[in-house]
């Protein structure tokens, strides 16, 4: 059988088109930055991200960023270059991370219980509002959050494969 038919296709295109507008709704109609309890971590990662591509190296306040893992101020970095806002580029980075949650999420349940339950999974990932609010901030949990889902999908589907391709994918997510 097909891993994905098209009717399914079609509906998970759906379900990442709906949890991209909530997002985008969430995003603009709340503020949420630094809102988990005065953690200066959404700073760091957005300096270190800006640094990084104004030249400045991988650093915060003068001195080499360590502390962090790299990927969530990389990409913050990034989408500075495209939007000229700091806050909107963390912003952007996990919004869109909580959108392709959908996608593994949805092909995980699906592998363990079949296609009614990866779709209610992907629909819960869609309307929950712990998940909205997690891509509306400036933290890495919702890119960490893809990438645990995302690893936990690709090793099930590189277990009961055996092709190299899907193994090399869950360990790239992996790290």
């Amino acid at each position: 059988s097909q891993y994905l038919n098209n009717r399914d296709f079609f509906i998970l295109c759906f379900l990442v088109f709906l949890s991209f507008l909530i997002r985008v709704l969430s995003l603009h109609f709340f503020h949420f930055i630094a809102s988990g309890g005065g953690s200066a971590d959404s700073v760091v990662y957005a300096i270190t991200g800006k640094n990084l591509f104004s030249g400045k190296g991988f650093s915060y306040q003068a001195t080499v960023q360590l502390v962090h893992p790299p990927i969530y101020p990389i990409l913050i970095g990034f989408s500075w270059l495209l939007t000229n806002n700091l806050e909107l580029s963390g912003q952007v980075v996990s919004a869109i991370a909580g959108v392709l949650l959908v996608i593994p999420v949805y092909y995980f349940a699906k592998a363990m219980y079949g296609r009614r339950v990866g779709l209610v999974s992907s629909i819960f990932v869609v309307i929950c509002p712990v998940l909205v609010y997690g891509s509306t901030e400036t933290f890495s949990e919702s890119l960490y959050t893809l990438f645990l889902i995302s690893s936990i999908a690709l090793t099930w589907k590189a277990l009961s494969s055996r092709n190299l391709l899907w193994i090399s994918l869950a360990g790239l997510t992996v790290g």
